[in-house]
């Protein structure tokens, strides 16, 4: 994930929240092989509602781990009071996880 988007989550900074238990961090293996990485948050709005946040996630060969990892961070996230599970991310992954679709709000970035 970090040599993929070093600007957006420095190694430095996902160890910091990790060690702080601001983010959990899930790693993904196969056996020996490392597969992927995903963090979650879990928010709480101002009305009360949790929501579980999974913030980045990267890896390869995702169709083998995703619906598996989507399952266990559904179940965290109820463990944690959460009432939905929200990702932010590429468009992608709402084909490779049933029962996540797009809402009807964007995340704009403009570049300064």
């Amino acid at each position: 994930m970090a040599a993929r988007f070093p600007d957006d989550w420095p190694v430095e900074e996902t160890q910091r929240q990790a060690a702080n238990g601001d983010m959990v961090l899930w790693l993904v293996w196969d056996g020996p092989r490392h597969l992927g990485a995903i963090g979650t948050h879990v928010h709480v709005q101002p009305s009360g509602k949790r929501l579980l946040s999974i913030s980045w996630a990267a890896g390869h060969e995702h169709g083998k781990w995703a619906r598996m990892a989507a399952d266990t961070l559904e179940a965290h996230g109820r463990r944690n009071g959460c009432t939905a599970s929200v990702i932010e991310g590429r468009v992608g992954w709402a084909r490779a996880l049933d029962g996540y679709h797009p809402r009807r709000w964007s995340i704009l970035v403009k570049e300064l």
